[in-house]
């Protein structure tokens, strides 16, 4: 697997950007939870009204992305911190579906929760990527 490859999960399922089928990104992505008339607003008030066809939706995206944070985790042994765009939407509720389907799916017992929500703004990626170069200045100012 090259670094610009999709992680795949599934033998089937949509097409990927990649031309590959059942890859990460057409299970766990915001396209694959959204339609394209939708936005993240519209789908969570219809899941916090409780319709049936976007609890669905929701329950089946939450368990795909359990299923990827298993194998990540099998992988790197770490904490994962749910962020993007969909951090602000996720509740307690979500997270408690993925600790459950995560423990599951696992083959190691877990002694304790490593997913977390972000607490970080919209948009917290390129604050992180920002992070060692903020630390560089500081460490020049220091010293």
């Amino acid at each position: 697997m090259t670094k610009s490859e999709p992680v795949k999960m599934q033998s089937e399922g949509l097409p990927c950007y990649c031309g590959k089928t059942g890859c990460m990104e057409t299970l766990c992505s915001l396209t694959a939870l959204l339609t394209d008339k939708e936005s993240l607003e519209y789908f969570f008030e219809n899941v916090r009204k409780r319709e049936p066809s976007f609890l669905k939706r929701w329950q089946i995206f939450l368990s795909h992305l359990a299923n990827a944070i298993n194998l990540l985790h099998l992988v790197y042994d770490t904490d994962f911190i749910l962020g993007g765009y969909l951090a602000p939407y996720l509740r307690e509720e979500a997270l408690a579906f993925l600790h459950e389907k995560i423990r599951q799916a696992t083959p190691f017992p877990e002694s304790a929760d490593f997913l977390m929500i972000s607490k970080m703004p919209e948009y917290n990626i390129s604050i992180g990527a920002a992070l060692p170069y903020i630390q560089a200045f500081l460490n020049t100012i220091t010293n």
